[in-house]
C-alpha cells in the first residue's frame, strides 16, 4: 500500500512538472494612445506621450472607428480586402492594445480621424 501511495505521489508530481513547464506564461496585453506617425499593410507606428512603439499587424488585427464598417463592407462589395492601410491614416489619434512580447496589436481604435487632404 505505501509503495503504491509513494509511487502514486511520484507520478502525479511528474505530471504536474510536466505540465507547468509545457505551458507558457502569457504577456499581459498592453494598451497605447497617441497619434498614427506611419502605416503599412503589416505595421503601424503609434507616436505616444513618451514613446514611439511600431506593432504588427495582420488580418486578425481588428480596427474599429467611426466609418470603419462602412468602408470594409464598400470594399468588400467591390470584391476587395481591407487591409489597415485602407482604414487608418497618418494623423490619426488611436488607441491600440497589443501583446507586450511580440508587439502584435490586437485591436486599433480610431479616436479622431486626421482632417482629409485638400
Amino acid at each position: 500500500m505505501r509503495q503504491w501511495i509513494a509511487a502514486s505521489t511520484g507520478a502525479l508530481f511528474l505530471a504536474a512538472v510536466f505540465v507547468s513547464s509545457s505551458v507558457p506564461l502569457q504577456a499581459a496585453d498592453k494598451t497605447i494612445a497617441g497619434t498614427v506617425a506611419s502605416v503599412s499593410p503589416d505595421a503601424i507606428t503609434i507616436n505616444a506621450k513618451d514613446e514611439q512603439v511600431k506593432l504588427v499587424v495582420d488580418s486578425k488585427t481588428t480596427v474599429v472607428g467611426t466609418g470603419v464598417g462602412t468602408k470594409t463592407a464598400e470594399m468588400k462589395k467591390d470584391k476587395k480586402t481591407p487591409q489597415i492601410i485602407d482604414l487608418v491614416k497618418i494623423g490619426d489619434v488611436v488607441s491600440a492594445s497589443y501583446d507586450e512580447t511580440s508587439k502584435q496589436a490586437k485591436e486599433v481604435r480610431i479616436t479622431k480621424a486626421a482632417p482629409a487632404a485638400k
